[in-house]
């Protein structure tokens, strides 16, 4: 059994700062599908989301000694797979209207991460808010989760108009949001993590 994995992550992020590598293994086995799912909900592009997790810890590893001490390891994390996609999408090399809009945020949701919030707790919160939407609204918003799944296909599965799956969305991120009040903006994040 490997030890390093009952380490909580400040003692993990420390030994990762002294070039430990089997900590930076176990941070690795602990976030890597994680970041994985985050990045590829946010791309649809499994591949360039391996590829980009890939990267992502590779830098991490690389530039262990910039980490700030003390930081929330799961915010970093999260925060830099942010980054990633962002900088991929400045590239030219995926284009979506949605993840460029986002980018408006960057910059206060970065800020906000570096306050160490607790992102199981804002995550737990999301789910909370898409469980309280009204049934009909709930089960269009969780189809449209789904990366198989266009409005298109959610409107033939559903006979419904594709303009009517399109508002449901839109106003169950709006209900989402409104919801988190103060947390609104580190909800967007999670938000967009969900969308296709």
């Amino acid at each position: 059994m490997n030890a390093y994995n009952g380490y909580d992550d400040h003692h993990l992020l420390e030994l990762l700062k002294a070039g430990d590598e089997t900590a930076f293994n176990e941070i690795y086995s602990r976030y890597a599908p994680k970041i994985l799912y985050q990045i590829s909900q946010m791309l649809r592009e499994q591949d360039v989301a391996k590829d980009l997790t890939q990267e992502l810890f590779i830098t991490i590893w690389n530039k262990a000694s910039n980490i700030r001490t003390g930081a929330n390891l799961a915010g970093y994390l999260y925060v830099a797979a942010q980054n990633s996609v962002l900088l991929y999408m400045r590239r030219g090399k995926f284009k979506s209207d949605y993840l460029t809009s986002l980018a408006t945020y960057h910059d206060q949701i970065a800020e906000e991460f570096e306050q160490e919030p607790d992102v199981e707790k804002m995550y737990a919160l999301v789910q909370r808010e898409i469980q309280n939407l009204p049934p009909k609204m709930k089960l269009i918003f969780e189809l449209s989760r789904r990366p198989d799944l266009s409005y298109k296909d959610i409107a033939m599965q559903l006979g419904i108009a594709e303009n009517t799956v399109k508002k449901q969305v839109s106003n169950a991120l709006h209900i989402i949001r409104n919801n988190l009040g103060e947390q609104g903006s580190s909800g967007l994040v999670l938000i967009a993590l969900l969308r296709p």
